[in-house]
């Protein structure tokens, strides 16, 4: 595994380094600046008679759009800065008050989102996902196609529960080893070299589709799902279950997952003629021992997961 690598499964893609001053300070400038120009276009419009044009509070949303986007594309400032722009500016700029700018931060959405996070970030430091993945995949053996379609199932199954961010970063170091594996396991040929190179290209992008696939899964599983389920029982009235969701998720999930292994494994990255020459399957390091601490924040996993199934009936 490279130090890129082990730095991601260590800190988590949020961790990495933020860009050089060169690239930060202009887009430190340009933030503010855009939201400028684009209230005073707006302006500008309507004064001249567009009667189609933003109203003054709506520029300045607009404005602050852009330059939250500028900030947030360069890293300008720390992500949770950008994040709290709204409450800081729109009172001071007459668009609304400190609660109704305050109040979105408190939403039940946010509230499921921080849950996600907080139990991704247990599982993750008491090596559940690890364990929960070396366990399926000591079941694909030596077959090429086989390890990625494993990778596939545990990446999809884990980010239907935690963010797909988290489950990349947990299952990451995982696939370094097999490709590690590969590596020094492949049968000699003429054609060695280009076959491990397309494993891996084939393996490390079925863990990133797999984790937007699995991510469709549950009303959990990925940020815009629960914004979308919220805005859809807002406009009919009518909530919409953990289970409701997976009616949908479900065949969404049935129809891509293989999809997608077979094009990655027989068209896009062909893994066929890739011959493993051991008798055992890909080793991976073994888990860390059992904590009181793994075992109740699998405790509170558990829990919490049925908690979000059994929503409807209580």
């Amino acid at each position: 595994m490279s130090h890129t690598d082990t730095k991601l499964a260590a800190d988590g893609p949020l961790q990495d380094a933020a860009p050089p001053w060169a690239v930060r300070g202009p887009a430190l400038a340009a933030g503010p600046l855009a939201a400028i120009a684009i209230a005073w276009v707006s302006q500008a419009a309507r004064s001249g008679g567009d009667e189609a044009s933003l109203s003054r509070d709506g520029a300045v949303v607009l404005g602050l759009m852009a330059w939250m986007a500028i900030w947030w594309l360069f890293q300008a400032v720390p992500i949770a800065v950008t994040a709290l722009l709204p409450v800081a500016l729109l009172p001071a700029l007459g668009v609304g008050s400190f609660t109704d700018a305050a109040a979105p931060y408190a939403s039940d959405v946010i509230f499921l989102f921080a849950g996600g996070c907080l139990l991704a970030t247990a599982i993750d430091r008491h090596g559940l996902g690890q364990r929960f993945a070396t366990a399926i995949l000591s079941v694909a053996g030596r077959r090429p196609a086989a390890i990625v379609g494993a990778f596939a199932v545990v990446t999809a199954a884990l980010s239907a529960v935690v963010s797909n961010t988290a489950t990349v970063a947990i299952v990451l170091p995982l696939a370094a080893g097999a490709v590690g594996y590969v590596e020094r396991h492949a049968a000699p040929g003429p054609e060695r070299d280009r076959l491990v190179r397309r494993f891996t290209v084939c393996l490390l992008l079925a863990v990133a589709y797999a984790a937007n696939i699995g991510g469709c899964l549950t009303i959990v599983g990925s940020p815009p799902n629960a914004i979308g389920a919220k805005l859809l029982s807002e406009r009919t009235g009518e909530p919409i279950s953990f289970l409701g969701w997976m009616r949908f998720g479900a065949p969404v999930v049935a129809i891509m997952l293989p999809t997608m292994w077979l094009l990655l494994t027989s068209v896009l990255q062909p893994v066929r003629g890739l011959v493993l020459d051991a008798d055992e399957g890909p080793s991976f390091d073994a888990p860390p021992p059992m904590t009181r601490e793994g075992w109740f924040t699998l405790g509170v996993f558990i829990a919490t997961v049925a908690a979000w199934v059994s929503r409807p009936y209580w």
